[in-house]
């Protein structure tokens, strides 16, 4: 802290000493490929000062140059890590109009996170059907938290958050199991004919998520079923009645009820379907 002493009655000018306070890494680790952020706090340097940020690796070998300009004592500067970095990096900076210099700690680097084979074990799925999510990841840490992140797709890219959990990486593979529920009401979902782009099923995908890296699967696509039951109007049943189904893509099926005068159909398109028996037309 300046200090500086003088009488009251007397006007004094005092030139306070400029100084660099801390230079420092946002993280203690990061991973190569990836980036990290420079911040220099500075006392008494005036805005527009240059600063000299050099960047080098355990080898002494230079990373990255950067000229920049602090304001109100002062700067943050993101750095890209490069992929092939060794084991750590140190930031120098330097004021050259105030013939100051300050040195960061090391900052940790890892080896690239990679993730990859992230897949559903279908492409379709029924409601209440177990699904089984995998990925294999390469250079994870130990400890590390890894995070599994549910979306429905949205062709606009609104995708919607279903759900999110915690992943454990044992042998350097995620594989965990989620039991699919669709929440929406499938009313809503437009049929062939009310958009321009036709009938679009509802599909969903999941996000692995490692620290700063993430993957995404494909596509599972969800199926449904319809339960039809034909009655009089004093609510007797009506057996062995011929049926004709349309499906929300357009497309149709046909069929016939039991001896209950029921039927169901699975793994249809998901939507409002339209049923209508032929013979009582």
């Amino acid at each position: 802290m300046a200090e500086t002493k003088s009488n009251t009655d007397k006007v004094k000018q005092e030139k306070l000493p400029s100084s660099i306070q801390q230079v420092y890494w946002n993280r203690r680790a990061a991973f190569a490929g990836n980036k990290a952020v420079v911040e220099v706090l500075t006392h008494y340097v005036g805005n527009n000062s240059k600063v000299n940020i050099k960047v080098t690796d355990g080898s002494g070998k230079t990373i990255k140059k950067v000229e920049k300009k602090i304001f109100s004592n002062h700067l943050g500067q993101e750095i890209e890590i490069p992929s092939d970095t060794g084991e750590q990096l140190i930031a120098e900076v330097e004021l050259p109009k105030h013939g100051l210099k300050m040195k960061s700690k090391p900052l940790s680097i890892f080896p690239p996170v990679k993730v990859s084979n992230v897949k559903w074990d279908k492409d379709t799925v029924n409601r209440g059907e177990i699904l089984k999510l995998t990925a294999d990841v390469k250079n994870f840490p130990i400890g590390a938290d890894a995070t599994i992140l549910i979306f429905e797709h949205d062709a606009d890219g609104a995708h919607e958050l279903v759900t999110k959990f915690p992943a454990i990486v044992n042998n350097n593979k995620i594989e965990v199991k989620w039991e699919f529920e669709f929440k929406g009401d499938v009313k809503d979902i437009p049929r062939h004919t009310d958009t321009e782009k036709g009938y679009q099923p509802p599909k969903f995908f999941f996000r692995v998520f490692l620290l700063d890296v993430f993957e995404d699967s494909g596509f599972v696509e969800f199926k449904d079923f319809i339960r039809i039951e034909l009655k009089d109007t004093d609510g007797n049943p009506i057996p062995n009645e011929k049926y004709k189904i349309h499906l929300p893509d357009g497309s149709t099926r046909e069929g016939k009820l039991d001896e209950q005068a029921t039927a169901i159909e699975e793994d249809i398109p998901a939507g409002e379907s339209v049923v209508i028996f032929p013979d009582r037309i």
